[in-house]
């Protein structure tokens, strides 16, 4: 379009001169990859939301794929998702031989209908991943509820939220993306924040 001089951003962020020295400080360090300041952002996130482990990766893609696996989803198993979502959600799924299950999502909020999830539910499924799109929160009361009578493990992706919110779930994993439009930011990184030491095993 010729002439136009505004645009929607992608995102905006905040970035303050105390961001900037940590990441100078880890350039002169010995340490551009993994290292103590991974160690402790790691414990900081974990510690911020009561979860027992944070886990740091370089991608949503690869978090997934990571929980999905930790969680014992194999091949020919199947999980519930939302089909607004990034494509890595079933993408990692797909990797692994997982067959993605959508279940429509709700007019007003663009997340998973979770009075439908139940309908989707078969002997072969193993994980609901529900989507807190734009914002807006999942039912997760109601997710919780079919994951309890159908034995299921529960991986959230907490999309374009402020902050990670984790209950004291056992069977709960959830992926805090840190990419330009998300609240906490780290270039494209994702954390994989987990409940339950069995997932770290």
């Amino acid at each position: 379009m010729q002439g136009r001089t505004w645009f929607v951003p992608y995102s905006r962020q905040s970035i303050e001169a105390d961001d900037i020295e940590a990441v100078i400080t880890v350039l002169k360090s010995d340490y551009l990859t993994q290292g103590p300041a991974v160690d402790a952002f790691e414990a900081s996130l974990a510690a911020y939301t009561g979860a027992t482990h944070a886990v740091v990766f370089s991608s949503g893609t690869a978090a997934l794929h990571a929980a999905y696996f930790a969680a014992g989803l194999d091949r020919n198993d199947e999980l519930v998702t939302s089909p607004i979502t990034f494509a890595a959600t079933s993408n990692a799924a797909l990797m692994l031989g997982i067959k993605p299950v959508f279940v429509d999502v709700e007019p007003d909020t663009g997340n998973i209908n979770a009075g439908l999830i139940e309908g989707a539910v078969s002997t072969r499924t193993k994980a609901i991943v529900p989507i807190h799109y734009a914002g807006q929160p999942v039912d997760m009361d109601s997710v919780y509820a079919v994951a309890r009578k159908n034995g299921l493990v529960v991986i959230k992706m907490p999309v374009t939220r402020s902050a990670p919110n984790i209950e004291t779930e056992t069977l709960n994993a959830e992926l805090q993306t840190q990419n330009a439009a998300n609240g906490l930011r780290s270039g494209v990184a994702c954390t994989l924040i987990l409940q339950s030491s069995a997932f770290i095993r």
